[in-house]
């Protein structure tokens, strides 16, 4: 598992949940490896020599992926390489909560003496989650928590990394609620107004929680897609982890009562795709799709899988 641990998302406390599983000897996970800098204690040795001493990650060798949990504050694609995106976990948090946390946090471990404004304000500061998941598809990622739903995200990376993880609480911020909710009343339309990104991320991120876990309930299994909605076309990838079975997709439209009528166009995802071979997509990338949308009659449409019916796509025509 790569585990992209964006600060204040409650991944310290994910990491240490990982972290008993492995010392518990599981078949699971059994090699941890961490970056979070060069100067950190937490940083383990082999990461430090490859990515920081000889400064070439090609020279950190994974040769088990399957088995080894990879964690740390880094960008997603120094290390997705080594792992696909299929293997990938992440929490995102509300983009104002999580600046507030991590100001409060510098301000008491790291001794920050900014202003808030001026902290928040600072550009790294800025859509920080979005950075760090580089853009990268949210729906081909393996699991993406909610730290504001954390035990409904854990049964989403429980199912998918077979692992039976229960809610625990580290590195909490301990200042006063007071002071947390009066930052964010004061701040919160500023924040939002320099971290749109990050907002776009944490609504796509909730809608996606939100499907996966009615997925699950039904027992299907999530599937792993991207789609984009063209004016004339819609297009993407789409497959199941950890199986070579092609998708089959359909266009259905959703009558004036927002009911499904029947489908009006079926498309197979099986044309070749450089973006989701790069993923270390199945079948060798032919997970793709096109479809043209011009011939549809106006209203409201959703693209969805058609056996599990699971919606990777709502559009208007």
């Amino acid at each position: 598992m790569l585990f992209v641990h964006i600060p204040k998302t409650a991944g310290t406390s994910f990491r240490e949940s990982i972290e008993d599983v492995v010392a518990s000897r599981s078949r699971r996970f059994r090699k941890v490896e961490r970056d979070y800098g060069a100067g950190a204690g937490v940083t383990t040795a082999a990461v430090k020599e490859a990515t920081y001493g000889l400064k070439d990650v090609s020279r950190l060798i994974i040769k088990a992926p399957d088995i080894t949990f990879m964690t740390g504050h880094y960008s997603i694609m120094r290390y997705l390489p080594h792992y696909g995106i299929g293997r990938v976990c992440t929490f995102v948090r509300d983009p104002v909560s999580r600046v507030v946390s991590e100001y409060l946090h510098a301000r008491r471990h790291h001794g920050a003496t900014d202003d808030f404004e001026a902290f928040y304000r600072q550009p790294n500061m800025q859509n920080r989650q979005w950075k760090l998941l580089a853009g990268q598809p949210l729906g081909c990622m393996g699991a993406v928590g909610i730290t504001e739903r954390y035990e409904e995200s854990l049964k989403v990376i429980n199912a998918r990394f077979d692992l039976r993880l229960e809610t625990r609480t580290a590195n909490a911020n301990s200042a006063t609620r007071d002071e947390y909710k009066d930052l964010i009343n004061l701040h919160r339309e500023s924040i939002e107004k320099i971290n749109k990104q990050d907002l776009h991320l944490y609504r796509q991120a909730n809608m996606l929680l939100d499907r996966r876990l009615k997925v699950l309930a039904m027992g299907e299994a999530p599937l792993a897609y991207r789609t984009d909605k063209h004016p004339h076309a819609i297009s993407g990838y789409a497959w199941w982890p950890d199986s070579d079975d092609m998708v089959e997709l359909e266009v259905c439209r959703i009558d004036a009562e927002g009911r499904y009528a029947m489908a009006v166009d079926g498309i197979l995802a099986k044309e070749f795709s450089v973006e989701a071979h790069g993923l270390r997509a199945p079948r060798k990338g032919y997970v793709g799709f096109r479809f043209g949308t011009g011939h549809l009659k106006p209203g409201q449409y959703c693209l969805r899988e058609v056996t599990s019916l699971q919606i990777v796509l709502d559009f208007k025509q």
